[in-house]
């Protein structure tokens, strides 16, 4: 009876390891820029795109911002300042292309939150917007998220992962 405790408990050990070993960590999606507007980059991710390759993505961001290599996936966000070109930036990820356009952002821009007209268009708005991204060093704050809070205001799927 212990031989067969402790070879299923092996057999549980060995299944766990091999399952940490094989590459769980899911793959990062191929994003394209579609729009910039000041430090604010809209990027869209393959509508097929997992929750989990969204997290990924989020913290490859965070990776990429400290390792200076943020340009491989977007343009310069404080350009003309040489040091950190990066100094600030805002990165929406988005997996529908009606949404990701910079159309669609400026009617969000310009939606009014004192109006009911105003804050259903900024939550629709913030409802396509699949994660997000946003880094200030002069405040040195840094935040991801799946989904979005901007001032309060959370898209349905919002979950803060730093």
């Amino acid at each position: 009876m212990k031989k067969i405790i402790v070879v299923a408990i092996l057999l549980f050990a060995s299944l766990s390891v091999s399952t940490v070993w094989s590459g769980s960590v899911p793959p990062i999606p191929q994003i394209q820029t579609v729009w910039r507007v000041g430090i604010i980059v809209g990027v869209l991710a393959p509508a097929k795109t997992t929750n989990d390759q969204l997290k990924a993505l989020i913290y490859e961001f965070k990776k990429a911002r400290m390792t200076s290599s943020l340009t491989k996936y977007i343009p310069a966000t404080t350009p003309g300042i040489k040091d950190d070109p990066y100094q600030q930036v805002i990165i929406f990820v988005f997996s529908d292309p009606k949404w990701a356009t910079e159309d669609e952002y400026k009617k969000y821009e310009r939606s009014s939150m004192k109006t009911q007209s105003g804050k259903s268009t900024a939550k629709t708005y913030l409802n396509h917007i699949r994660a997000s991204y946003e880094w200030d060093k002069f405040e040195g704050k840094e935040y991801g998220s799946l989904g979005c809070d901007e001032g309060g205001m959370r898209s349905a799927s919002y979950k803060k992962l730093f």
